[in-house]
């Protein structure tokens, strides 16, 4: 599903795995902290606890301009995350 500019996102969607794609909420903290970690390691960058709390803060706070949703597996494991944030298009 692709999203244009000027659209939100609809608040959950359901894919064919069974795996459900929604906002973060703040229940998810410790799960996004593993998995935040994770994603700094694959890319051999460490996330100290400074920058997870920053960042945890940026996503949870309505005015800031960072977004994130979360997949949620069957078992209610969250497996996946995306960090988003409004991009102005150039017109052509």
């Amino acid at each position: 599903m692709l999203i244009d500019q000027g659209q939100t996102m609809p608040p959950v969607i359901e894919t064919n795995v069974n795996l459900v794609v929604r906002h973060v909420e703040p229940v998810d903290a410790l799960a996004w902290q593993q998995l935040y970690r994770q994603y700094g390691e694959f890319y051999q960058t460490p996330v100290d606890d400074d920058v997870l709390d920053r960042v945890w803060n940026w996503l949870l706070d309505p005015g800031h301009p960072l977004n994130a949703i979360v997949a949620i597996a069957p078992d209610s494991a969250l497996i996946g995350l995306a960090h988003y944030r409004a991009f102005p298009a150039p017109r052509l």
